[in-house]
């Protein structure tokens, strides 16, 4: 038994007192009033004052249930019995941008004002597609490997490559990216090989996309994914629990921002609200404005977006710098709002958090959420 504590607010005094077979060891700096949160059917709930028990658990059974391929497996059944926008799940922004393509023309998204800024600065295409990738980068490494070690939000932005033959399907973020079908097949290996673990695909922008586009684009993904997508009705997202998608084959869920969603999920039914911040205490405040607001009592998932975005002028003052850099200044206050966060409460509680260069530590933080709750 692990026994997981959430410190809270609180200025009143408590008595406390738990059982435990697990060894524990006194971190006498800590004087904060936690609550210990345990999944055990019998298990008696305790606060106090005083030093609290606390050990870290590094390379065990617990630590992995953190991260990797299953770790929605292996959650237990109190948690997995949730509904699903219920619970914590790591989700990377921009998820395909680990690498970007600077031999190929800028792409349908690229900023056309922040390009012409880059260019002004830069003198030549060359160097303003190394400033852009500089910028344009948002992950460390590719889809298979962000679903290897936890993530299960893909964040996508889908256009056609006009540079090659039949103007394939590709992701970019200013440059292109990877290609859809990479994606996708990337997706499929990873739920057939894993039967418990749940995918979510937001494909949330759509640029120079016609008709034609979005029917190939459907082609695709039932040709690639298969069984494996969960299709809907309506458009709206049912109250599933995650326990109730894992006895499926059906476990990718599409969201598709268009007003042709069907068969697959609308794209409202993703809320995702977008600080457009510079200063990292500004983008933890925003997201912690909505929790606190309350998100909508309904099926609906929620995302919380923990990213800054630049601008031309952010650019043009450090222009190698890049984003990485630029972005390192919201770590410390990210780490600060996640350990606050709580999970098990689709009005006030996390579902999706979403991030830059995503890390399996990250993860770990991410989905440790889940054994948090308000009681």
């Amino acid at each position: 038994m692990f026994t997981k504590f959430l410190c809270t607010k609180r200025s009143h005094d408590a008595k406390m007192s738990h059982h435990s077979t697990y060894k524990s060891h006194i971190a006498p700096s800590l004087r904060k009033l936690c609550l210990f949160i345990t999944f055990q059917t019998s298990v008696t709930v305790t606060m106090s004052l005083s030093p609290l028990p606390v050990e870290t658990i590094k390379n065990s059974n617990y630590d992995r249930i953190l991260s990797g391929k299953n770790w929605m497996q292996n959650l237990p059944l109190s948690i997995k019995n949730r509904k699903i926008n219920e619970i914590s799940i790591p989700a990377s922004h921009d998820s395909p941008c680990f690498y970007l393509n600077t031999t190929a023309p800028f792409a349908q998204n690229a900023d056309q004002s922040v390009i012409d800024i880059i260019t002004r600065f830069a003198r030549t295409e060359g160097i303003a597609k190394r400033i852009s990738k500089k910028w344009g980068v948002t992950q460390l490494m590719d889809i298979e490997s962000q679903l290897s070690i936890g993530v299960r939000y893909i964040d996508l932005r889908i256009m056609p490559k006009v540079d090659e033959v039949g103007e394939p399907l590709y992701t970019a973020h200013s440059l292109y990216a990877e290609s859809l079908e990479t994606i996708l097949r990337q997706v499929r290996d990873f739920v057939e090989e894993n039967s418990e673990e749940v995918i979510f695909l937001d494909m949330n922008h759509f640029y120079g996309m016609t008709d034609s586009d979005h029917a190939r684009l459907k082609s695709l993904i039932e040709d690639v994914l298969g069984k494996h997508v969960h299709h809907s009705g309506n458009g709206i997202v049912p109250e599933l629990t995650l326990s109730e998608m894992q006895r499926t084959d059906a476990r990718v869920l599409i969201f598709y921002h268009n007003s042709d969603f069907s068969p697959y999920f609308e794209g409202s039914q993703m809320i995702s609200h977008w600080a457009n911040g510079r200063d990292p205490y500004y983008i933890t405040e925003y997201a912690s404005d909505w929790l606190s607001q309350g998100r909508p009592d309904s099926s609906q998932f929620f995302v919380s977006q923990m990213v800054m975005t630049e601008d031309g002028k952010t650019i043009v003052k450090q222009p190698f710098k890049g984003l990485r850099k630029w972005e390192s200044q919201l770590l410390k206050p990210l780490n600060e709002w996640v350990k606050m966060q709580h999970a098990g409460d689709r009005v006030h509680g996390v579902n999706f958090v979403l991030m830059d260069f995503i890390t399996e530590d990250w993860v770990k933080d991410i989905v440790e959420v889940n054994w948090r709750t308000v009681v």
